[in-house]
């Protein structure tokens, strides 16, 4: 009984560490990306294909880099923002968001 408790607990620990890799990885899966995106396999391979959403395969398997789709996450949602909807400045993580200060219209 305590050995089996023993390799219980060791198979437990194995699996909680396997989940917390898969949760820090910097990229998604294939299935990950089509669940995001709401296309079939196809459409996801075309896409790829095309260049219009970055990927690289890795042994064989194909993933894709969060920080993209992160990006372009926070890119649609300040469409539209006019600086004025929050007080205070953006925060410097998302300084690239504002456009630059035209420095021709003083001359």
């Amino acid at each position: 009984m305590e050995a089996e408790n023993l390799r219980l607990k060791q198979q437990i620990a194995s699996l909680t560490a396997k989940i917390k890799e898969l949760q820090e990885s910097p990229f998604y899966n294939t299935d990950d990306v089509k669940k995001i995106l709401g296309c079939a396999d196809s459409k996801l391979s075309s896409l790829c294909k095309q260049k219009l959403i970055p990927s690289i395969k890795i042994g064989g398997t194909t993933v894709f880099p969060k920080v993209h789709f992160t990006h372009i996450l926070v890119l649609e949602s300040y469409k539209g923002y006019k600086g004025n909807e929050l007080k205070g400045p953006l925060p410097d993580f998302l300084k690239f968001l504002k456009p630059p200060e035209d420095d021709s219209a003083g001359v």
